[in-house]
């Protein structure tokens, strides 16, 4: 962006059939100073008369200020573009139109006179989506006059005075270079957008096909452990029915990766098959092993060791034998309601190795 200072762009004298003194300067800048105008005055191309105001036309540039110098009235433009400062300064435009508003109503007041664009004339050059690096022209809170005046005044300005007349082919050529270079720089962030979506959508496919298979083998290492005990007959098929009911194994996908195999094992441990302890003990004559329907508080403790065994603790110690006892009761409620049902003065509580 440039600036470009001290452009005439008005005078007083007498213009389409139309006398314009200094007073009707100073009234001109009167207006710009009331409405606030400073960069909302917009430098176009040329005066289109077939074309909407409203449609989005580039402005080229803004103006800033605007004074008299004697007869004349100047102005300071903004955000010109370099593209278009260089066409000025080659000479592609030498002229400078104005267009003013006349009666704009504001309030209870009638403003004579309020500059509303000024154009720059030379060669023809599209009016719309040209410059697409030029902040569109928002027309929707342009003031409204009973009708608008076209004045063309030459463009003199310092640096702009030894203008000379130069063939355009090569401002166009830039032009629709810059263009295709913006379509293509939208065409590639397209294109890269859609390639990360693709691979956010891959990344999310893939991990949750990953978790799915997680959960898919610990579930199955959760069932095959049950399934061989029941196999083996060291569990009953009704232990293994509790587990799943109790744990939600076949449907609790979270709750089933919260479960340790060493847990599994553990409550096959302490859930024996009573057939096949009974079968063990006829046989092998384990001493830790009662008939059925023995005393409950017997039952417990040599369940206990017997735990405690299978644990490699030492079934003579106190804290070893009273934390397997308690595993006993939580894994088998019928015996803890039975033992806890004993009398108080039951006796059959010393027992030997």
């Amino acid at each position: 962006m440039a600036d470009l200072k001290g452009a005439e762009i008005f005078a007083a004298g007498k213009w389409n059939g139309l006398d314009f003194t200094t007073d009707d300067l100073d009234g001109m800048i009167k207006a710009f100073e009331f409405f606030g105008m400073s960069g909302q005055v917009p430098l176009k191309f040329g005066h289109n008369d077939d074309q909407s105001m409203t449609d989005g036309q580039p402005a080229l540039g803004w103006v800033d200020r605007i004074w008299r110098d004697g007869k004349k009235l100047m102005a300071d433009f903004r955000d010109v573009p370099k593209i278009v400062y260089d066409a000025i300064r080659n000479g592609s435009y030498k002229n400078v139109s104005i267009e003013l508003l006349r009666d704009v109503t504001a309030g209870t007041r009638t403003v004579p006179l309020v500059l509303d664009a000024v154009a720059l004339l030379g060669a023809d050059l599209p009016a719309v989506g040209t410059l697409r690096d030029l902040q569109a022209l928002t027309m929707t809170a342009r003031l409204e006059g009973r009708e608008r005046l076209f004045f063309t005044q030459a463009f003199t300005h310092g640096d702009f005075n030894t203008m000379a007349d130069k063939d355009t082919t090569q401002l166009e050529s830039e032009l629709d270079r810059l263009r295709k270079a913006n379509d293509k720089l939208a065409q590639d962030l397209a294109l890269e957008k859609s390639r990360a979506t693709q691979e956010a959508d891959k990344f999310s496919r893939l991990d949750n096909e990953t978790r799915t298979a997680k959960v898919a083998a610990h579930r199955k290492e959760v069932m095959d452990l049950l399934e061989d005990a029941v196999r083996n007959k060291k569990i009953q098929a009704a232990v293994r029915e509790r587990f799943l009911r109790r744990f939600k194994v076949e449907t609790d996908d979270a709750g089933v990766m919260l479960i340790p195999t060493s847990d599994v094992e553990a409550y096959i441990r302490e859930n024996p098959n009573p057939f096949l302890k009974t079968s063990a003990a006829t046989l092998t004559g384990d001493p830790d092993e009662i008939p059925t329907g023995g005393l409950p508080d017997k039952e417990l403790m040599m369940r206990a060791r017997r735990l405690c065994r299978d644990r490699n603790k030492n079934p003579d110690s106190w804290e070893d034998l009273k934390a397997a006892g308690i595993a006993v009761m939580r894994a088998d409620p019928a015996l803890a309601e039975r033992y806890r049902a004993l009398p108080d003065d039951h006796a059959d509580g010393r027992y030997s190795a």
